[in-house]
């Protein structure tokens, strides 16, 4: 331990021990001498353990040890939290519009569950919206806006500016945060939008299905004899 506590900061360590053999008092006296003895900066430390609750222990640990030492403590966090900082930081270096957020778990399985069952919706809208328009049965989104402007293109002009403003009233006054990613979210919304409307126009129209066909064929039959009659 006193090896360890006292080694250079320039020295890699691999310290193996089992439970309860002393291993985070050996860490928090090392963070201690690499202040005290090599001049370190307390807030240049990063203390990472697996655990939430390991991460409370250390951080119950350190506050005492610093005390006097230094008006800063070393960073102390779980793996997943140091993670999920680097991710808060650089959000948008990893794809994000916005600065991510951690759901609890009941609300994760909420959350997909509303997922699932949008996703499930969107299919079978997607479904009468290709059938409408004669399209493929792999068609896409992308196919069903493209040919629906093709076919109706005054229409398509006119719900694609109702449905962008709509879009943009709504992101802006439900977004607090600042505006990064702000367009990218209004275009999203817009593009959702754009999909509601062209379906709720094509489902109007919609054809009668196999099964309807031959109850209008019997009605026909049935008018011609009553006719006949």
């Amino acid at each position: 331990q006193r090896q360890v506590v006292g080694a250079s900061p320039a020295t890699p360590l691999s310290v193996r021990a089992g439970a309860g053999t002393g291993k985070t008092s050996t860490m928090v006296e090392r963070a201690v001498n690499l202040v005290t003895q090599y001049g370190l900066q307390a807030d240049g430390i990063l203390m990472v353990t697996f655990s939430n609750k390991a991460a409370a222990d250390l951080r119950e640990r350190v506050r005492p040890a610093f005390r006097g030492i230094s008006t800063h403590l070393p960073t102390t966090k779980t793996f997943h939290g140091l993670a999920y900082n680097w991710i808060r930081i650089y959000y948008k270096a990893a794809g994000f519009s916005r600065q991510p957020t951690i759901l609890a778990t009941t609300k994760q399985r909420i959350t997909v569950m509303e997922l699932a069952i949008k996703a499930t919706i969107d299919k079978l809208r997607l479904e009468i919206c290709c059938r409408n328009l004669n399209l493929a049965e792999n068609s896409t989104w992308g196919d069903v806006l493209h040919s629906y402007r093709e076919r109706f293109s005054e229409d398509f002009a006119i719900i694609k500016k109702s449905t962008f403003s709509v879009a943009k009233k709504d992101v802006h006054k439900n977004r607090k945060e600042s505006s990064d990613g702000i367009k990218e979210d209004i275009d999203n919304m817009a593009i959702l939008l754009l999909r509601f409307e062209c379906y709720l126009r094509l489902i109007k129209v919609e054809r009668p299905t196999a099964s309807e066909k031959p109850d209008d064929g019997k009605k026909k039959k049935k008018k011609k004899k009553a006719k006949d009659d």
